[in-house]
């Protein structure tokens, strides 16, 4: 993800390389002072109106208690803090916070993430289940990956 805000860099003296370097450290645009009252205005709702499109076209978000999964592009933060998980990982969470507060049976997780569509002796759900609650759960306060005896697991949202 990339920042919240938008970044205009107004300073008295610019030159090309300034701009190049200015741009390239993140600035949305940059522009010489003195700058017309008016003109700075438009700049600065162009900005803001050309950022709040490409968030909101970028950014589908489930968010569970301190967790966010974004959708495109597949990331996950705790409290902040970036998660780096396998894609198989990703979708396996995924889909638990997509069914967030649910009980998910492991027959279904295992049709739903792995596309097994018949019955299997397998432990491979609650293996990835365990490497998740390394990444997701270990050392905080609030675990939100719990399990529902005899059903499978469950993202709860506290």
């Amino acid at each position: 993800m990339g920042a919240t805000s938008p970044l205009l860099v107004i300073t008295p003296k610019i030159s090309p390389e300034l701009i190049v370097e200015l741009l390239d450290y993140g600035a949305n645009d940059v522009m010489e002072a003195p700058i017309h009252g008016n003109v700075m205005m438009a700049r600065i709702r162009n900005l803001l109106r050309v950022f709040s499109h490409a968030t909101q076209e970028d950014e589908e978000v489930i968010v569970v208690h301190d967790l966010k999964v974004n959708l495109r592009s597949r990331r996950v933060s705790r409290a902040g803090e970036y998660l780096v998980l396998t894609p198989k990982e990703y979708e396996l969470l995924e889909f638990l916070a997509r069914h967030v507060n649910e009980a998910c049976a492991r027959s279904v997780i295992l049709r739903e993430v792995w596309g097994y569509d018949f019955a299997m002796d397998t432990n491979v759900v609650d293996v990835y289940i365990k490497h998740l609650r390394v990444k997701v759960d270990k050392g905080r306060s609030v675990k939100l990956i719990h399990t529902v005896r005899g059903i499978g697991y469950m993202l709860h949202s506290h």
